[in-house]
This record gives structure tokens, C-alpha cells and sequence, in this order.
């Protein structure tokens, strides 16, 4: 029997399916779990044999060669799941129910070979900047403010406000917005509350280019991002200008950089994410953050690097 895959994502990632599709050609055995519903027929039998509804038959546990986590699976409401009407409490108790069936699934394969683990999948902005401070990378001086006195103090300098955690999506009012990394003006801070929820807050680098940097069990594919030459990009080029794209370049780390990022992903018990840097006009070059779980294709196809390929190779190899 061919060596199973299985791929823990969404319906609609399309980063998924390409790596699917090498994977299909190199031969895998793929089996795709997009929510949480797909596990909610898995039984234990024997302790290497088990079910999942996304297949007819059973399959032997020992034949799983890898797991990809790219995405968390969708968690399904109570109406969804029962096909009829629920409240906030059902909700819950199946939100948790689900939870716990895929923490289970998660331990029972602890021992399979992972590309990425959905326990270290959100790591927050403040541990990346305490373990890219102990190998050595330098980042923009950080602060973590609650108060409109501490930020007077620390404006005496451009700086630019970012989340804690993650660039969210959220709606207000049925409008959605988007998080960006935004430069703070002496306008706003006037605005501010004498106390609000903390913040981080950066000292601006006048940069000279921005790089995503790729990494896949030890290798680094980095892309240089000709972003300063926009008004609408300068600061965060993830606003994008789809009328003038920005000009983006396969690019080369220095050596010193890159050693200093691979041990920055082990000591953060990575073995896959996207990483963004700049190259500030001092001739530093500066980490911001790393995603576990970050696009790839926006450096993989410009760049002619075949990323989607390259994980397929990992996960069944």
C-alpha cells in the first residue's frame, strides 16, 4: 500500500492543492482535511489502525509518511454539524468537542514526520523578537505601550504601530478592515485614550528594501520587494498596488543573516515559515516577524523557486 500524506488546511487554500498536485505526481497517497467535521468519524480499532470519513476504507497508521500543517481545519457551528437549530451553549460545547478531537488526532501522529505542528502555528510577535535578540539579528528598538504618556515619551522618534500576535481580518459593522503596519502621527496620538490595550511599537527604519524570505527545513529562498518607491507601499507592502505592482527579485542573504535565521527557526521549533525582513538604508538588515503558516507562492513564482515542489519533496521523501 503507497505511503499516505495528510494535508491539514482549508477548502479554499489554493497553496494547498498546487502542493497536492506535485504531491499527486510524485506519487503520494494525499489525504486532504479541511475541517474538523472530516474527523468526526475517525474510530480507534487497534492501536495502529484507524477511520476517517474522507476515505471508504480503513488505513494502517504506520503507512502515514507525513503531515503538513498549512492551515488549522475549519470548526464547524452546532448547526452545521446537526442540521438543525443551535444556541451560543451548543456552539460551545461543539467548538470543544472538536478541539479535542483534533488534539487527539495531533498526539496519536506525534511521531510522524510534521511539516510545521499546530501548537507553535501562532507564536507571537514578542517571543520572535526574544529569540531573534539571542541569535544575534538585529530588529527595530521595540516597546510594548498601554499609555498615552508612554508613547508621547517614545514618539520623540518616527515610530509604526503593529498587533501583538497576528494581522487579523475583522468586520465592524459588517464593514471589513484590514491591519497594517501603520506609521503613528502626532494627530493620533492626540486622539488616544490616557490608557488603551497594549500595543507594539517600533522605531521606524528608513529602509531600502523590503525581503519575504522562505524557509523549508534548513534552506532559505529569499525575495527582494521594491516597495519604497510607492507611496502606497513605502511603509507596508502588503497594500498592495495592483494597477502598478511593486518590482520584486530572487535575492541572496548574506551568509551571516541566514545562519542567524536557522537558528532562530530551531530555537523556535520551526521547520517551515515566512520571514520578513528589510535592508535598511544603513546597510543593516533588520527582522521583523515570522509567519509559521505565511504565503509562499508570492515568492515561490516570481522567483522561479518551485517552493510548491520542494514541500512536496519534503513531505514525501
Amino acid at each position: 500500500m503507497t505511503d499516505i500524506i495528510i494535508v491539514l488546511t482549508t477548502e479554499g487554500d489554493p497553496s494547498s492543492s498546487e502542493v497536492i498536485h506535485w504531491m499527486n505526481r510524485l506519487g503520494g497517497n494525499v489525504i486532504r482535511i479541511n475541517s474538523l467535521l472530516d474527523l468526526q468519524n475517525f474510530v480507534l480499532e487497534h492501536p495502529d489502525v484507524m477511520f476517517l470519513d474522507t476515505i471508504p476504507t480503513k488505513y494502517d497508521r504506520t503507512l502515514i509518511r507525513g503531515i503538513w500543517y498549512r492551515r488549522h481545519p475549519a470548526l464547524l457551528s452546532a448547526i452545521t454539524i446537526t442540521n438543525t437549530s443551535s444556541d451560543i451553549e451548543m456552539d460551545k460545547f461543539f467548538t470543544s468537542e472538536q478541539k479535542a478531537l483534533f488534539d487527539a488526532f495531533c498526539k496519536l501522529h506525534k511521531d510522524k514526520k510534521w511539516l510545521n505542528r499546530h501548537y507553535n502555528s501562532r507564536i507571537s510577535k514578542i517571543s520572535q523578537l526574544i529569540e531573534a535578540k539571542n541569535v544575534g539579528l538585529d530588529f527595530p528598538e521595540s516597546r510594548i505601550i498601554s499609555s498615552k504618556n508612554e508613547i508621547t515619551k517614545f514618539h520623540f522618534q518616527k515610530i509604526i504601530i503593529k498587533p501583538i500576535q497576528d494581522v487579523s481580518h475583522i468586520h465592524i459593522n459588517g464593514e471589513p478592515y484590514t491591519q497594517y503596519t501603520t506609521v503613528c502621527t502626532k494627530e493620533m496620538i492626540d486622539q488616544l485614550n490616557d490608557t488603551f490595550f497594549p500595543c507594539l511599537c517600533q522605531k521606524f527604519i528608513d529602509k531600502n528594501l523590503e525581503i519575504r524570505a522562505f524557509f523549508l527545513d534548513g534552506e532559505i529562498y529569499s525575495m527582494g520587494i521594491c516597495s519604497t518607491f510607492d507611496e502606497q507601499t513605502k511603509i507596508d507592502f502588503r497594500r498592495y498596488n495592483r494597477k502598478h505592482p511593486n518590482r520584486v527579485i530572487p535575492y541572496k542573504l548574506p551568509n551571516h543573516i541566514e545562519e542567524k535565521i536557522k537558528l532562530l527557526m530551531r530555537n523556535l521549533s520551526l521547520n517551515c515559515g515566512s520571514l520578513d525582513l528589510i535592508l535598511g538604508n544603513d546597510g543593516r538588515y533588520y527582522f521583523l516577524e515570522v509567519n509559521p503558516v505565511g504565503q509562499f507562492g508570492m515568492v515561490s513564482k516570481p522567483c522561479n523557486y518551485y517552493l510548491e515542489r520542494a514541500i512536496a519533496n519534503f513531505l514525501t521523501n
